[in-house]
């Protein structure tokens, strides 16, 4: 998927895109509480839950 450059600076892609996978959510700051994380997809599975994450897709269109 190809990011506009308007956003690219807020992406951290970890081997590339905006999926969050076990490697990327790795590098993520630590955090005790509940996380809300967007990303296109989502490759955690089960661990999602167990990590406290709320994973919300993001959207393909955002009207400005």
């Amino acid at each position: 998927m190809r990011v506009p450059s308007r956003f690219s600076n807020t992406l951290n892609p970890v081997g590339g895109g905006n999926v969050l996978t076990g490697p990327v959510f790795e590098v993520l700051p630590k955090f005790a509480g509940p996380k809300i994380i967007y990303a296109a997809a989502n490759r955690l599975g089960s661990r999602t839950a167990r990590e406290g994450i709320t994973f919300k897709q993001t959207p393909y269109a955002l009207e400005l």
